[in-house]
C-alpha cells in the first residue's frame, strides 16, 4: 500500500517505510501530479510541464532521469512504456487530496445531516496548504499553474466546510465546537472578516461577552495591518448589539442552552424555511406545540443562526392573555421595538403615515399635526385600510438603509447613505400567537399579500390546543399552505434517546448513578423539554456535586424526588384550569385522585349525567392537560400535570373520591401520591 500526502507538504510512504530519496524536487512534483490527475499522460506532455523552458531534447533527457528514480521507487504503480506514463490500473493507494474531495462530496445546499462526520474527518486531513513547500529549482511555470489552481481549489472548499460546520454546530447550540471551526478556519485565513462576525457571535452567544469584543479589536487590527482597511459596517453593527447585549446568552452549559437536545431535524427544517423565505419573502412560518414543547427556545436558536446575516433586523414580541381583547397589541409592540431602533424610519414617512401610525404609537403623536380626535373612526373600513397602508409604509421604511441627521442642518433633516445599498431583512416573531386578536391577524393578511417585494419573514408559535376551526390564525394559515407560502412544524415530546442523552451529558457520572439520573429525569419528564430543563437544574443544585475537575458526583444516598414540580409548568397549568369550566375542573380534579391513567367509567357517579362528562373531558383533551390513553381510557399529558391539578383537592375530598370512585377490573390506575406544596421556583428552563 502507497500512501502519498499531498497537503501540508509532500510524503510517501510505501508499506509504512517513507521514500525520501527522489532524485530531486521534480520527481516528487510529477508524483504528484500523476496520482492527482489519475490518467496516462504522452512523455512530450510531462517534458514541457516540468521542463518547458528547455529544449526538448534536454527536456526529454531528464524526463527520462526522473522517470528512472521513480521506476525505481515506485515501479509497483506506475506505468512507464516509451510513449507515456500513468498509473497502473486497480494499484492500491490512498491519497489524501482524494479522500478529502470525496468526503466533501455529500456536501451540498449547507445542508449537513448525514454527512457530519465525513466533513469533519475532511478538514482534518488538511494539514497544509497542496505543495506546502515544495520549491522546484529553475521553475517549471506550466506545473506552478496547475498546483497554484489546486491549492486555491482545495483551500476555499476546506474554508467553506468550516464555516457550515461552524453555523451547524451554533444552529444545534454546541457553541464550543462552532468556535473550534471558526478557530480553524480564522487560522487558514485570518483576514476573513465574515469569519470574525461568526466568532464574536459565537462567543457572545456561548456567553463570553468579553471574548466576543476581543475578537473585534482582533479583526480590526489584522485588517488594518493586511489590507489597510476598516471593518465593514455589517461588522460594526454586531459589535453594537453584542456590546448592548442584544443575545438572549446564556452561559454555557446551562439548561436553556440544552433543551435543544433531541431537535436537530426540527431546527434543519427551521433552516430550510428561512432559505424558501429568502427566495420568496412574506413567507409565514408557525411551530406549534402544547406547553413546555420548547417553542420559543426552538425559535430563539433559529434567531440567533440568522442573526449571523448582518443585513437582518429581528424584531419579536409575545401576544398576551387578556380577558377583553385589546386591539393591535403585538403589532404595536412590534413597531415600537423598531421605532426604538431605527428612529430614522418614522421621519421618512410622509406625515399622512405617521398620523396614522400614531393610533398604534401614540408617542408619535408629538411629531405630526393634527389632532387624533377629529380623524375618523378607527372602525371605518376606509380607516382602517389607512392603518394597515402605515403599518405596510413603515416596514418598508424599516428595511431600507438607515439615514443619519447633518450635523448642521435644520431639525430632522436627513441624509441617504453616500452608496446604494441593498434592502436589510426583517424578520419578525410572533410568540403564543393564539392569544393574537382578530384585529391583528386581519393586519398581518394584509401585511403579507401588500409587502410582496420586501423582504421579511413572519414566524409565529401557538399552542393549538383548544382552538375553534374557524380561529383567525387557522384561517391565516389554511389560506396560505394552500398557496404554497407557509410552512407549520408541529413538535412532539422528545424522544427517550433524546432524553437520555441530555442527561448524560453531565460528565463523569458513573454508570449506576447516570442510570439512575436518566430514568428518572426520562419518568418523570415523559419528554417535555420544560420539565427535563428543570429537573436537570434542580439535580444540579441539590443532588449532584461538582468536582475540582468539573465532573459530577450523584450525593450519597440521593433517592427520586416524586413531588418536585416545576414553578412555571405549575403556573401554567394553574393559568388553564382557571380557563375550565367548573364542572371540568371538578372532574379533573376527581381523575387525578385516581392517578395518571383513568378511565371514564370511574366518573359517572361524581360528574353529573353523562353528556356533561364527555364535554368535561373533550374541554381538558383540548387544552393539552389530558390525552387518549389505552383501551378507551385517558391519561393526563404528564405525571407532572396530573400532580399539579390533584394539589387543587383538599385532603378530605382527596379520601373522599378516592374511596366511591370504582376501578374498573384488571385497570392499572397508578399510584395516589400524598404530595407537599413544593415546587422548583425559578427553574422555568
Amino acid at each position: 500500500m502507497v500512501e502519498i500526502r499531498l497537503l501540508g507538504g509532500v510524503q510517501v510512504t510505501d508499506n509504512d517505510r517513507v521514500i525520501s530519496d527522489f532524485v530531486s524536487n521534480k520527481a516528487r512534483a510529477l508524483v504528484a501530479y500523476l496520482f492527482v490527475t489519475e490518467r496516462e499522460w504522452p512523455r512530450p506532455v510531462l517534458a514541457d510541464l516540468l521542463w518547458g523552458d528547455m529544449p526538448d531534447a534536454r527536456a526529454s533527457a531528464n524526463l527520462r532521469v526522473t522517470l528512472s528514480n521513480l521506476r525505481r521507487l515506485l515501479g509497483t504503480h506506475l506505468e512507464i512504456n516509451r510513449e507515456s506514463v500513468g498509473i497502473k490500473k486497480h494499484c492500491a493507494f490512498q491519497l489524501d487530496v482524494k479522500r478529502l474531495q470525496s468526503r466533501l462530496a455529500g456536501l451540498q445546499d449547507n445542508r449537513l445531516e448525514g454527512v457530519v462526520e465525513l466533513v469533519e474527518e475532511a478538514v482534518d486531513l488538511y494539514q497544509g496548504e497542496f505543495l506546502e513547500g515544495l520549491h522546484i529549482a529553475g521553475g517549471a511555470p506550466a506545473f506552478e499553474e496547475w498546483a497554484l489552481l489546486q491549492r486555491e481549489n482545495l483551500h476555499q472548499l476546506v474554508l467553506g466546510a468550516l464555516y457550515r460546520l461552524s453555523t451547524y454546530h451554533a444552529a444545534s447550540g454546541n457553541y464550543q465546537r462552532a468556535i473550534e471551526f471558526t478557530s480553524h478556519l480564522l487560522a487558514l485565513q485570518p483576514w476573513q472578516e465574515r469569519a470574525h462576525r461568526q466568532m464574536m457571535l459565537l462567543q457572545a452567544l456561548a456567553g463570553n461577552r468579553t471574548a466576543a469584543l476581543a475578537q473585534y479589536e482582533t479583526c480590526r487590527r489584522i485588517l488594518a495591518k493586511e489590507l489597510n482597511a476598516k471593518p465593514l459596517p455589517e461588522t460594526n453593527a454586531l459589535l453594537a448589539r453584542i456590546r448592548d447585549d442584544a443575545y438572549d446568552m446564556q452561559p454555557a452549559g446551562s439548561p436553556s442552552g440544552a433543551v435543544l437536545f433531541g431537535r436537530e431535524q426540527e431546527q434543519a427544517w427551521l433552516q430550510d424555511e428561512w432559505a424558501l423565505a429568502r427566495k420568496k419573502p412574506g413567507r409565514l412560518t408557525l411551530v406549534e406545540g402544547q406547553m413546555g414543547m420548547g417553542k420559543t427556545a426552538l425559535v430563539g436558536q433559529l434567531l440567533r443562526f440568522v442573526a449571523t446575516s448582518s443585513d437582518v433586523t429581528i424584531l419579536r414580541t409575545r401576544c398576551l392573555d387578556f380577558r377583553e381583547s385589546v386591539p393591535y397589541q403585538p403589532i404595536a409592540d412590534l413597531l415600537r421595538q423598531a421605532h426604538e431602533k431605527r428612529p430614522d424610519t418614522i421621519r421618512r414617512l410622509d406625515q399622512v403615515w405617521r398620523m396614522e401610525l400614531s393610533w398604534l404609537l401614540p408617542e408619535l403623536a408629538e411629531s405630526v399635526s393634527g389632532s387624533p380626535a377629529v380623524w375618523p373612526a378607527r372602525d371605518s373600513e376606509t380607516a382602517r385600510q389607512r392603518l394597515y397602508e402605515s403599518v405596510a409604509r413603515f416596514l418598508t421604511e424599516l428595511s431600507n438603509p438607515p439615514t443619519k441627521t447633518v450635523a448642521g442642518r435644520g431639525q430632522g433633516e436627513t441624509k441617504p447613505p453616500s452608496k446604494p445599498q441593498q434592502p436589510s431583512w426583517l424578520v419578525l416573531f410572533l410568540d403564543d400567537l393564539q392569544w393574537a386578536d382578530a384585529a391583528s391577524f386581519d393586519l398581518l393578511r394584509y401585511l403579507i399579500f401588500r409587502l410582496r417585494s420586501v423582504p421579511w419573514w413572519l414566524i409565529g408559535a401557538y399552542q393549538p390546543e383548544g382552538l375553534p376551526s374557524d380561529q383567525p390564525l387557522l384561517t391565516l394559515r389554511h389560506s396560505l399552505a394552500q398557496e404554497g407560502r407557509a410552512g407549520v412544524l408541529s413538535l412532539a415530546p422528545l424522544s427517550n434517546r433524546a432524553v437520555r442523552a441530555w442527561t448524560e451529558a453531565l460528565p463523569g457520572l458513573q454508570e449506576e448513578q447516570a442510570r439512575q439520573v436518566v430514568d428518572y429525569v426520562m419518568d418523570q419528564s415523559q419528554g417535555n423539554p420544560l420539565i427535563a430543563a428543570a429537573l436537570i437544574a434542580e439535580l444540579q443544585s441539590t443532588a449532584l456535586r461538582q468536582r475540582p475537575d468539573g465532573t459530577w458526583q450523584l450525593e450519597p444516598g440521593w433517592v427520586p424526588q416524586l413531588n418536585m414540580i416545576p414553578f412555571a409548568l405549575r403556573e401554567l397549568v394553574l393559568l388553564k384550569m382557571g380557563r375550565l369550566s367548573e364542572p371540568t375542573r371538578r372532574v379533573l380534579c376527581q381523575a387525578a385522585a385516581i392517578g395518571v391513567d383513568f378511565h371514564h367509567d370511574q366518573l359517572k357517579r361524581t360528574a353529573g349525567n353523562p353528556e356533561q362528562l364527555r364535554s368535561s373531558l373533550d374541554e381538558g383533551l383540548e387544552q393539552g392537560l389530558i390525552s387518549l390513553g389505552e383501551a378507551g381510557g385517558y391519561r393526563f399529558t404528564t405525571g407532572m400535570i396530573r400532580n399539579v391539578v390533584y394539589e387543587q383537592l383538599s385532603q378530605w375530598d382527596r379520601l373522599e373520591t378516592k374511596a366511591r370512585m370504582p376501578e374498573p377490573a384488571g385497570k392499572n390506575t397508578g399510584k395516589l401520591l400524598q404530595l407537599p406544596q413544593r415546587s422548583i421556583a425559578g427553574s422555568a428552563g
